[in-house]
């Protein structure tokens, strides 16, 4: 899962449950950015099924996540392939998304615009790695279903059809 730094407090918290859900039975591979990144590593400690991916060594991790790293570094696997003082430049992401695509079984993108680096992950996955979305994206839409399920209703006779349509609309975005 990657996504956005200026990914809203709400898909931060869907993305969270997402991944906690998905790591009941998966590995949450993601890297170590505020944001989306953070919010995939929490869902994944829940399980203790988590590994986050540094864009660069050792001596470049991000300060503000440190506490959470440090959880991951316990319970998970905080991983780098770079030497350990290998800063993180412009190219850095590139290469860990790439790096977290290879990793992965399928992908999970919260909270990208067009000119996140979250996106060009989008682009590489499409171009190298789309069988491995096939058996998954299914799975994402149950997720995302099941979760207003249980915190909302997805019935149209109680909520309204807008219910009922938000659900299916949304199942077959994360289905996307």
């Amino acid at each position: 899962m990657v996504g956005s730094r200026r990914t809203s407090a709400q898909a931060l918290k869907l993305g969270e449950s997402i991944t906690k859900e998905l790591s009941r039975h998966f590995v949450i591979v993601t890297g170590t950015a505020e944001g989306g990144d953070s919010a995939a590593a929490e869902g994944g400690l829940e399980n203790g099924r988590v590994i986050c991916v540094l864009a660069g060594g050792f001596s470049a991790l991000p300060q503000a996540n440190l506490p959470l790293l440090r959880q991951v570094a316990k319970k998970g696997l905080l991983l780098s392939p770079h030497p350990f003082e290998t800063e993180v430049r412009n190219f850095s992401y590139e290469y860990r998304n790439k790096l977290l695509a290879a990793l992965g079984e399928g992908v999970f993108i919260l909270g990208a615009v067009p000119s996140m680096m979250s996106l060009v992950m989008s682009h590489f996955v499409r171009a190298n790695g789309a069988a491995k979305l096939s058996g998954y994206v299914l799975a994402a839409g149950g997720i995302v279903g099941n979760l207003i399920k249980t915190n909302a209703s997805i019935s149209g006779s109680e909520c309204g059809c807008q219910a009922e349509i938000g659900t299916a609309c949304s199942m077959a975005a994360a289905a996307l």
